[in-house]
């Protein structure tokens, strides 16, 4: 009887200096995020442990400028907003689109992409403050032409979204007029351009911290970013 128990005991005890069985990693648990579904460890879950993700919060900018050849600015732009989108945790951002003659029109692939719930959620919000506006993925668009106004008025109703400047056209006073209200500024070049090296010295007068990116050429990763659902991956942290 004795030895009867112990051979049902040990399957429910572990022996004594044993180690416990290891079991096959699991995949990452994803969850429900208003419209999206996300990593536990973006939300700061690693492990089976939490770490809040503060510093995270604490450093990301809510509003940043783009500059740099007009067919680079917009994707750019796109891609630094979903960046910021996902380094603040909000559900969407909103890129302005700005040139000082004319409404600029909005990227192809943007036009094409459907809004996820929460961008249209901000864009119908902006819309009812009179900002035109258009959910397209994870992003809203707005094309301004000489605007300067509307730039810190979209701002101010943008909620706990960041806002990313997308600036086409050559400088201008008025450009710099915009770049100088902003946390930070990316410009759409290689870090070793002759075009990043003047950018950088120029752009030190005006106080507005600067990074150089230049954005993926045509492909899936430029087109994932202008349909606003996917940042492509190297775009750098712009800290104010």
């Amino acid at each position: 009887m004795t030895g009867l128990l112990d051979r049902v005991a040990a399957w429910f005890v572990t022996p004594l200096g044993s180690a416990p069985p290891t079991c096959e990693p699991e995949p990452p648990l994803r969850v429900a995020r208003e419209d999206e579904l996300v990593d536990l460890a973006e939300l700061g879950y690693a492990d089976g442990r939490f770490s809040p993700p503060v510093a995270a919060r604490v450093h990301a900018v809510s509003r940043a400028a783009v500059l740099g050849a007009p067919g680079d600015v917009p994707a750019a732009a796109a891609a630094l907003a979903l960046d910021l989108r996902r380094r603040r945790r909000t559900g969407t951002a909103i890129v302005v689109l700005w040139a000082a003659d004319a409404v600029p029109p909005l990227p192809a692939p943007a036009l094409a992409a459907p809004g996820l719930p929460g961008a249209r959620r901000l864009a119908a919000r902006l819309a009812r403050r009179d900002i035109t506006a258009s959910a397209h993925g994870r992003l809203v668009w707005i094309p301004l032409g000489c605007a300067l106004d509307e730039v810190a008025r979209i701002a101010a109703a943008a909620g706990d979204a960041p806002v990313v400047l997308g600036l086409l056209g050559p400088r201008s006073a008025a450009a710099d007029t915009l770049l100088a209200a902003h946390d930070a500024a990316l410009l759409a070049a290689d870090p070793d351009s002759p075009l990043a090296a003047l950018a950088v010295a120029d752009l030190g007068r005006l106080g507005v911290p600067l990074r150089c990116w230049a954005p993926p050429a045509a492909g899936a990763a430029r087109l994932a970013a202008l349909a606003g659902w996917r940042a492509p991956a190297g775009v750098p942290e712009v800290v104010a």
